[in-house]
């Protein structure tokens, strides 16, 4: 038997926010730090990396003259490279992972999970995106990221505050992806735009 909240609402206004469904799409500020707890792992692993090289950097004096020029010192560091080359390659797999195979298949990251949101399709079905189009959506999400010091990427990465869908424009709008709140009723939505539409009749 088919339940009354398992129909789509129809006859209603869109709100915005709000799916047709009465589910509530995730707000900016709750993606940001999602993002956040995503992230943290690669960041640690990036920064590690780089200390490591530094720290195991050493100045050694080598003179050498090329014609005018004469060069008094080398910077030379004792840390294999292949550490480095392996520390990048455990920091991508955690994030093709976690935000490509864990999300696409659960829709929850891990920051997710912690934050009570769901990625999903867009659409009636609302399913998850599947880790093919979560991954490639997980290297656009990266790339918005990276691309914030500049104004492009400032836009994309503010996009979802005034986007009816909190959608971002180029992770989201291109793999056709929506995150839900999973932290508030869906029937409470629903139960608001019936309230306001009662009100607006009278």
């Amino acid at each position: 038997m088919i339940e009354d909240n398992d129909l789509p609402v129809y006859g209603h206004r869109p709100v915005p926010g709000v799916a047709s469904t009465g589910q509530r799409y995730s707000s900016w500020l709750r993606r940001a730090m999602a993002f956040a707890i995503d992230i943290a792992p690669v960041l640690i692993l990036f920064i590690g990396t780089q200390a490591a090289d530094i720290l195991t950097t050493r100045t050694e004096t080598v003179t050498q003259t090329t014609g005018s020029l004469t060069y008094e010192a080398v910077h030379v560091s004792t840390m294999p490279r292949w550490i480095s080359w392996t520390l990048w390659a455990i920091s991508l797999l955690i994030w093709i992972y976690n935000k490509g195979i864990r999300e696409g298949r659960t829709g929850k990251s891990w920051g997710k999970s912690a934050l009570k949101m769901t990625t999903s399709s867009d659409g009636v079905s609302a399913q998850p995106l599947g880790p093919v189009v979560a991954t490639i959506r997980s290297f656009l999400v990266f790339g918005e990221f990276t691309m914030v010091v500049c104004i492009v990427g400032i836009v994309l990465w503010f996009w979802p505050l005034w986007d009816q869908k909190h959608q971002a424009l180029l992770s989201d709008k291109l793999t056709g992806a929506v995150v839900f709140d999973d932290s508030t009723d869906s029937t409470d939505s629903t139960d608001s735009t019936d309230s306001t539409d009662s009100t607006d009749d009278v």
